[in-house]
Parts: C-alpha cells; structure tokens; sequence
C-alpha cells in the first residue's frame, strides 16, 4: 500500500459535526456535506477560507464499546474563527501519513488502511482520521481520488 508522509503546520477549520454511528446513520455524512455546502456555506462568507476541505473522525475514548464517533464536515480557514453554530477545530503542528484511496470504495480501503498500519507497526494517533478532499475532483463523479491521513505519533 503507497503512503507519503508530510510534515505540516497548524492548521485551522470550521464546519458541522454530527455524532455518528455507522450501522444506523448511513446518510448523515452525505446529509451533513449536501447542509454545509448547500444551506450553511454562505453564513461563512466573511470568513476567509483556504479550498482545502476534510472529512475528520473524532473519536471518542468509548468508542470500542459504543461504536459512535463524531464526524466533521469541514474547511479550512486562513485563521482561528468561531462562528456561532459551527464546529472549530485546529489540527496541530506534526507528522502526517496520507493514503491515496478511491472515493468509490472509501469503506472498502479504510478498513484496509487499519490493517496495513497494525500489520506494519506504523504509530498513529488514534483520536482522529480524516479525508483530505483534493481540489482537481469532482466528487459528483465516478473514479475520483481522495487522500486519508492520520497525524504520526511519535
């Protein structure tokens, strides 16, 4: 499996999150992007963005157990905001490991992902993952790449 590794700043973002457990909210992702993008967007107008956007999985220490973990539909800002309503979050300074993967088999390749960093020993931060949407694609359309990344731990 390719990875790449970068080592990259603080960054900042905002959006929405839900609560999320995947056997019983298989559209809450989708719903929570199609509400972002197409209702709350424009109460972000005077924020100034970066044309990054990421999917993060926050999950919680009874995640084992419970199964739920919280999803943020996000974008990157050139600073720390908050806004009223919307999720802020600050990724920290450090070591990511990114994964090229198919946006159409995304629940395939994450779980592959796991495997590949357990077989390999390689030391994540387990708190959180993300998708990192790359801008040349439309994911309205088949065949289209996505990175998943994790922060490395040292």
């Amino acid at each position: 499996m390719k990875y790449i590794t970068k080592e990259l700043p603080e960054r900042y973002f905002i959006g929405l999150v839900g609560k999320f457990t995947p056997s019983k909210d298989v559209n809450m992702i989708p719903q929570l992007w199609n509400k972002l993008m197409n209702e709350d967007f424009e109460l972000l107008k005077d924020v100034e963005k970066e044309s990054k956007f990421i999917g993060l999985e926050a999950y919680p220490h009874d995640f084992m157990e419970t199964h739920e973990f919280y999803y943020h539909a996000l974008v990157q800002t050139k600073e720390k905001v908050e806004v009223e309503g919307f999720e802020t979050i600050v990724l920290q300074k450090g070591t990511y490991i990114f994964f090229e993967i198919s946006f159409d088999t995304i629940k395939e390749d994450i779980p592959a992902i796991y495997s590949f960093i357990k077989e390999n020993n390689i030391n994540i931060n387990y708190a959180f993952d993300y998708e990192d949407y790359l801008e040349d694609q439309d994911y309205s359309k088949k065949g289209q790449k996505l990175n998943f990344a994790f922060l490395l731990s040292e």
